[in-house]
């Protein structure tokens, strides 16, 4: 079965070159994973933290994107970013 999600509003949005990707309950693979984004999808980005290092197929980074509470995923999958900045959390 295929699940799609639709996530609405505004503010800063990442698009997930490389899916699904884990959604992390914290800033780093140590922590559970919450659930999936698809390959394609926008997901909001409520801001960013400072977390473990993870090589992935756009960058090598420590940046994670909080999409929301609890809900984190590495930067390093993200390929592009619409709708404005990204503030620090």
């Amino acid at each position: 079965m295929d699940v799609a999600y639709l996530w609405t509003g505004s503010g800063p949005r990442g698009v997930v070159g490389d899916g699904p990707l884990n959604i992390r309950a914290g800033a780093s693979t140590g922590y559970a994973v919450r659930g999936l984004a698809a390959r394609y999808a926008n997901v909001p980005i409520q801001c960013q933290v400072t977390g473990q290092t993870v090589a992935g197929p756009y960058r090598t980074t420590n940046r994670w994107n909080r999409l929301a509470s609890g809900q984190y995923v590495s930067h390093a999958y993200v390929s592009a970013i619409h709708g404005g900045a990204v503030p620090l959390c």
